[in-house]
């Protein structure tokens, strides 16, 4: 066999030796052999790969000769296009033998791994060889999770958007992460989201510090899960029930347009419901980073269970709330919770300031801690002897 040869990709052959016909030893180096070689019809033929013969392409690179009764053949990219077997043959019985070799024609990355220069290419054996899904074996290497960082790289190019090369935008994980059907973006640093983004899973490393805002400016992100970390601005979510987000150990600061199931975590500056929306929030802590009021709008729902810290209600103008406080919470009803009804239980501190046709309803609390106290109760009870 003649050797391997890089597919569609021209190569420079060693075709020969041309014997004579009559003898079978005599070379054939006559000037003529190359007019015969190069011939349009009758020169050189081809089969690729088990195919049928057919002529060199043509507009062919002009034969020399070599030494040793060999020529130098010029293959061009049509001629080596195909991948596998690829015979090489030429026939002229007046005057010579039949002349003819094999060759191999394999892809770009198996001739360059095997023939390069050191540390040029690597023969591609990744998971993808089993799979034959370049997407998974991709997604295997950035495992199943999308990488951004605020200080990565402005590319969605394979490996960025990994652990070792993050990139730098939310836009670019999406893009990466939509790639490869994967729903998991770890974050990390100031980044915003520029579009809708409901149903992924936002990833973060924990309330790092105020420069680490992850902003949601004003997009659906209705099914995200958001995890430890701090979200601000709005969002775009529906005021539908299915359609709320979930964080989870997140500190929400001055976040607003809320219509999501919040699970620890914490609150902190003037946060806002989804005006008719829903909202849970369960063991949450108020008063994180700075005071907070919630702003409630007309609530279909919003149960606030578990309360721990401080917190302003306001804005209400219907709808239900539901607050029930652990010990040492502070509760504060605004003024300008003029409709709708709060009902308020547990082991708290309650002001309640509401006004309108707002109602308020007090639930005693149940063990020995006793009832519910409003603030002039828990000063009264503070100052006996």
């Amino acid at each position: 066999m003649g050797g391997f040869l890089k597919q569609s990709t021209a190569a420079v052959i060693s075709f020969g030796p041309i014997l004579d016909k009559g003898d079978g030893v005599t070379l054939e180096i006559a000037a003529g052999i190359v007019t015969s070689l190069d011939h349009a019809t009758t020169g050189i033929w081809l089969s690729k790969n088990g195919g049928a013969l057919t002529v060199r392409h043509q507009n062919v690179t002009a034969t020399t000769y070599d030494a040793h009764g060999c020529f130098l053949v010029t293959l061009d990219t049509t001629d080596t296009a195909t991948c596998g077997r690829l015979r090489v043959i030429h026939t002229e019985p007046a005057t010579y033998l039949a002349a003819w070799d094999d060759f191999m024609v394999v892809n770009a990355n198996v001739f360059d791994s095997l023939f390069a220069a050191a540390a040029t290419d690597y023969l591609q054996v990744d998971a993808v060889q089993l799979s034959s899904n370049t997407a998974m074996a991709e997604r295997q290497t950035h495992d199943g999770m999308v990488w951004v960082d605020a200080g990565g790289t402005n590319s969605t190019a394979w490996p960025y958007g990994t652990a070792t090369y993050p990139t730098n935008t939310i836009a670019n994980g999406k893009t990466i992460a939509d790639a490869f059907s994967m729903d998991q973006i770890h974050v990390h640093g100031a980044l915003v989201v520029a579009e809708a983004m409901a149903h992924y899973r936002f990833i973060g490393t924990g309330h790092i510090g105020a420069t680490d805002l992850f902003s949601t400016n004003g997009q659906n992100v209705s099914n995200s899960v958001f995890s430890h970390m701090i979200v601000t601005g709005a969002t775009g979510n529906t005021a539908v029930a299915a359609d709320q987000s979930r964080y989870v150990d997140c500190l929400l600061y001055v976040h607003t347009n809320i219509n999501a199931v919040v699970i620890d975590g914490a609150l902190g500056g003037a946060c806002s419901l989804k005006d008719g929306g829903y909202a849970l929030f369960s063991g949450t802590f108020f008063g994180e980073v700075a005071a907070c009021t919630l702003t409630l709008q007309a609530p279909s729902q919003c149960d606030i269970v578990d309360m721990r810290g401080t917190l302003t209600l306001a804005g209400m103008d219907g709808g239900v709330c539901s607050v029930c406080m652990l010990p040492g919470a502070n509760l504060t009803i605004a003024a300008s919770c003029t409709a709708g009804a709060i009902t308020v239980s547990g082991f708290g501190t309650l002001t309640d300031n509401h006004a309108g046709t707002c109602t308020v309803t007090v639930k005693e609390a149940t063990g020995d801690l006793g009832s519910l106290l409003t603030v002039g109760q828990f000063i009264a009870l503070n100052e006996r002897p």
